[in-house]
């Protein structure tokens, strides 16, 4: 049942943020009994932060090398070329680590977490669809620039929709 924005579940106020643990220790421990239920909801929480962990360290790595070529392309400052002991450019590691997680901090709320995914991943979509519709470069025939052009204009409402 949803309560002003809160999800509860029978003898679970509050199991929002915990879904995925919540179902698991449910639909297990009613076939298995609690104790199999609590082991799978403690797998399920485990795997899905590892699977987290691992879109943060994909995350963090590509843009640390975004600044760095856009860094090279002189869009950026040279420090963030300065590689340290390792081969990594420090000042770009910094950034790429701080303001992500300054941002999960600051909002804390996996619902809001989402909406900012939801808007970041429409609106990467529709900025690659719209610059390939309109690249006269490319050799795609008019159906397929019309249908691009088209998904874009449909992805790019439905970011600003997001937005509001």
């Amino acid at each position: 049942m949803v309560d002003h924005g809160e999800v509860n579940a029978p003898g679970h106020p509050g199991v929002r943020e915990q879904m995925l643990r919540y179902l698991a220790e449910v639909f297990t421990g009613k076939q298995f009994g609690l104790a199999v239920g609590d082991i799978a909801g403690l797998i399920v929480a485990a795997a899905f932060a590892l699977l987290l962990l691992s879109a943060v360290n994909t995350a963090i790595a590509d843009l640390v090398a975004i600044l760095f070529l856009m860094s090279r392309d002189g869009e950026l400052p040279g420090q963030f070329q300065i590689l340290n002991n390792f081969g990594l450019p420090s000042l770009g590691l910094i950034v790429a680590a701080v303001i992500p997680a300054a941002v999960v901090v600051g909002i804390g709320d996996v619902a809001s977490l989402a909406d900012l995914y939801a808007v970041g991943v429409v609106g990467a979509i529709a900025t690659n669809l719209g610059a390939i519709s309109t690249d006269t470069h490319l050799n795609l025939s008019s159906w397929q620039r019309v249908l691009m052009f088209c998904t874009f204009i449909i992805m790019l409402c439905n970011r600003a929709y997001l937005i509001r």
